[in-house]
């Protein structure tokens, strides 16, 4: 039996012999998977508490983000903006590096 893992589950094709003829069988079988997610709200998590540290720069670059905006040009296409935070830790002190997605063009020469 040969199985090929697909993107939902899993196909199984089996060859079988009866009376010295063969024939292909497919079977169709799908693995059912639960996901659960754990909501917290912001003010249950504590000051010490890396996501909430992180949540809350991200409420800062999204409220910076509504104030100040970005250049159109960079998003001329899908007119979509996905922004980002990095956090690291430099010699045990906590860094955030902000960032945005950009639609550039090279063959036109935009960057």
């Amino acid at each position: 039996m040969q199985a090929v893992r697909c993107q939902k589950g899993f196909w199984y094709s089996a060859s079988s012999s009866l009376l010295g003829c063969t024939r292909s069988v497919a079977i169709e079988r799908w693995l059912v998977r639960k996901e659960y997610t754990r909501v917290r709200s912001v003010s249950d998590l504590a000051e010490s508490d890396p996501v909430g540290q992180l949540t809350r720069r991200m409420q800062e670059y999204m409220e910076w983000f509504e104030q100040f905006g970005t250049e159109p040009f960079f998003h001329r296409k899908s007119h979509r903006v996905v922004l980002a935070l990095l956090h690291v830790e430099v010699d045990g002190a906590s860094q955030y590096v902000r960032g945005i997605n950009s639609e550039v063009s090279l063959p036109t020469g935009t960057i």
